[in-house]
């Protein structure tokens, strides 16, 4: 499984038409040393050495859109949305070709928005025409088309794959380079969808409505998202570790690391040994090619032994090699805030770590939630998202900093026994870490049951919750 540490560094440029000032600026690319930013409302596109000498270029443009660059024909090209075409300059800001006209027939585009660039073919989401093109990168002649989208803003490639951002059906989709359908995944924008990008082998969605940036495996697995420092993000790419995200008068910088799991390693490690003589003795001379390969063989195989203990101890939230990385990919997991010291923040991991979705016998607060309403019973489940571990938590619950009082005559303890009474001198004390709540949807609130159930609603949270872990109810039973 990928995982993403990111963190923002700074952010550079302002309101204006001056060289270094933006206007909208949306999509973005790395060429070398080169950042090529479209300049969006001051129709044209602006490129940074990334040491900070400028130039511009493209003025013959309206509202450029996004950005791409091309090794095999060492060119950019610009969807140059407001003309309806596709813009192809070289690196110093020639223009070489201009590619369609305004129209819905083959190579005609209507607010052209997102463009990718594989060895053969350029791939176009044609906006307002509810598609997505595929033409010949070496004619620009027209190959194939897919439509069923509303508004498509974003298409990006992965190995043998098209991902386009179905901007107004908020839906992420794949398909194979000839537009077989192979899946999709949606529901997970809080605003507006306006590209995906590929991020050094993992997949970008820009919300640019929710101030937020979404990470996807190339199956479409959510990774994460993040939302530091973002004031309405357009455009996004990278350039080692660092990570480029436009916002409306300005360029944000973040660093960026990207982590692609056991699988990579494993395969390294099988290349590794296939490299490796065998069935027979061999001779070294000390010094000689043979005798260099296999001395880098041999670090390479240490040096991987080193990555997966270190990526080991790292799934261990309570080792003593976590990393402040480690602990925020953990957090970034599980939907925590991170704050407190060091030790609180491993131990509300490790809170989080009794409740994994794929195993029965220790289920997540979701799933006790789903089969409780399964079951009749109009209850919620909650976590305390900031719990103190330091609180009192004996005759008086802390949320929190919010202390809901000595109010043992509201709730009540669901720990070892169906019957009520046989629970009622449960002490928490150290379980404090393994509590959730039963109640009503805001925490602490009441939700009804009817008394006749109440020994039924016990028996099944018991069946259902980890042993070791506590239920404090807060029921009117009627």
């Amino acid at each position: 499984m990928e995982s993403i540490a990111i963190s923002y560094v700074e952010s550079y440029g302002t309101r204006g038409t001056a060289l270094g000032n933006f206007e909208y600026p949306r999509g973005l690319c790395i060429k070398d040393n080169l950042l090529a930013i479209c300049d969006t409302q001051n129709d044209r596109v602006q490129v940074s050495d990334l040491a900070g000498n400028e130039y511009l270029f493209g003025t013959e443009m309206s509202f450029p859109d996004s950005i791409v660059y091309d090794g095999d024909r060492h060119a950019f090209f610009v969807t140059d949305s407001d003309n309806h075409c596709i813009r192809e300059y070289d690196v110093t800001g020639t223009l070489l070709n201009t590619i369609g006209t305004n129209g819905t027939g083959e190579v005609e585009f209507e607010f052209p928005s997102g463009i990718a660039i594989n060895d053969t073919h350029i791939f176009v989401a044609d906006r307002q025409n509810n598609r997505i093109q595929k033409m010949l990168k070496s004619d620009f002649s027209f190959v194939s088309e897919t439509g069923g989208f509303l508004l498509p803003e974003g298409v990006c490639l992965i190995d043998d794959s098209v991902y386009v951002m179905d901007s107004g059906n908020g839906i992420l989709k794949q398909y194979d380079l000839d537009f077989n359908y192979l899946r999709e995944v949606g529901g997970f924008l809080e605003g507006y969808g306006t590209r995906v990008e590929n991020i050094g082998g993992v997949l970008c969605v820009v919300d640019n409505i929710d101030n937020n940036i979404y990470f996807f495996s190339k199956d479409l697995v959510y990774i994460r998202s993040y939302s530091q420092n973002m004031w309405f993000p357009e455009g996004v790419t990278i350039n080692g570790d660092k990570m480029y995200v436009s916002m409306p008068h300005k360029i944000n910088i973040y660093n960026i690391e990207i982590e692609f799991g056991l699988q990579f390693l494993q395969e390294f490690e099988t290349l590794n040994q296939q490299l490796y003589p065998t069935g027979r003795a061999w001779w070294r001379v000390p010094g000689t090619v043979f005798s260099l390969f296999n001395e880098a063989l041999s670090l390479s195989d240490s040096r991987l032994y080193s990555a997966i203990q270190n990526m080991q101890l790292g799934l261990i939230a309570d080792s003593y090699n976590l990393t402040d990385i480690d602990i925020e990919r953990w957090e970034s997991v599980y939907g925590i805030v991170s704050r407190g010291t060091r030790q609180e923040r491993i131990d509300l991991i490790n809170q989080r770590m009794s409740y994994p979705n794929n195993i029965l016998a220790r289920q997540s607060i979701g799933f006790i939630e789903l089969q409780l309403n399964n079951a009749g019973f109009d209850v919620s489940l909650n976590y305390d998202p900031d719990y103190n571990p330091n609180g009192v938590i004996h005759d008086e619950f802390v949320f929190g900093t919010k202390v809901h009082g000595a109010i043992p005559e509201t709730y009540t303890i669901c720990a070892n026994y169906i019957r009520e009474s046989q629970d009622a001198d449960f002490e928490i004390k150290n379980y404090y870490k393994k509590v959730f709540y039963v109640g009503g949807e805001t925490l602490g609130t009441e939700a009804d049951v009817p008394s006749a159930r109440k020994n039924e609603l016990r028996e099944l949270i018991l069946q259902l919750k980890p042993a070791d872990t506590v239920a404090v109810l807060f029921i009117n039973y009627l």
